[in-house]
C-alpha cells in the first residue's frame, strides 16, 4: 500500500492497517455468527420487544428521558401501532413524548430547553427537530391531542413564515436558523431530506 500523504489517514497509520482488518474480520466473525442472530430473534419478536419497552418506560425518570436525541422512533412507535392496530404502542410514543419533559438541563440542539407543549419555534438541530415535529404531527392525527396540535401549527408558522429556504426543511442551515444566517447561498441540504416532508404538508 504506498500513500502519498500519510496525513491523509489521520488516526490510521500505514502499519495498523494490515491489524485492523484482522481484528474487523474476527471482530465481524463474532458479530455475524453470536450478536446479530440473537438480536434478530429478539427484535422481530413483537411481543418481546414491545414488552422490555414498555418496562423499561413503564415510569418515565430522567435517566430514561435521554432518548430524545434523533427521534424517530416516535415515527416508527406509531407506524407500528397504524400497521398492528395494537394500542399499547400509541400508549408508548405517549409515554416518550411525556418522559421528554423531565429531562433537567436540557439544549436546544435536541428541543429539550422548553417543554414540548410550550414550544413556539423550530430550534437546535434540523434533523432532530424534523424527526420530533414529524412524531409528534403524526401523535396528533392519531390522538385528536389539541394542545399538542396548538404546538406544532406555533412551530410550524415559525419554519413557514422565518425558516424554510431553498430546501424546504425547517431552517436555513443544519441549526434551524432563520433566513440571515444563510448568506451564501448554500443552505444544508440533509435537513430537507429527513422529516419536513412529513409533517409540512
Amino acid at each position: 500500500m504506498r500513500i502519498k500523504d500519510k496525513r491523509t489517514l489521520r488516526s490510521a497509520q500505514a502499519g495498523e492497517v494490515r491489524w485492523t482488518k484482522g481484528f474487523c474480520a474476527d471482530r465481524f466473525a463474532v458479530c455475524r455468527d453470536a450478536m446479530v442472530p440473537n438480536m434478530w430473534r429478539l427484535l422481530s419478536d413483537d411481543a418481546l420487544c414491545h414488552a422490555f419497552a414498555q418496562k423499561a418506560f413503564a415510569t418515565p425518570t430522567p435517566e430514561l428521558a435521554h432518548h430524545t436525541v434523533c427521534p424517530s422512533h416516535y415515527m416508527g412507535a406509531i407506524d407500528l401501532y397504524r400497521l398492528t392496530g395494537d394500542q399499547q404502542w400509541l400508549a408508548l410514543a405517549e409515554t416518550w413524548l411525556a418522559s421528554r419533559d423531565l429531562l433537567a438541563g436540557g439544549s436546544d440542539d435536541n428541543q429539550t430547553r422548553v417543554p414540548v407543549q410550550e414550544q413556539e419555534q423550530a430550534v437546535g438541530h434540523a434533523v432532530r427537530a424534523n424527526y420530533l415535529y414529524a412524531g409528534l404531527t403524526d401523535l396528533c392525527i392519531e390522538t385528536d391531542n389539541t394542545a399538542l396540535l396548538s404546538t406544532i401549527e406555533k412551530v410550524w408558522e415559525d419554519v413557514a413564515s422565518r425558516k424554510v429556504y431553498i430546501t424546504g426543511a425547517c431552517g436555513v442551515d443544519a441549526t434551524s436558523s432563520t433566513y440571515p444566517a444563510c448568506r451564501n447561498g448554500f443552505p444544508s441540504l440533509k435537513p430537507g431530506r429527513s422529516g419536513a416532508t412529513r409533517w409540512m404538508k
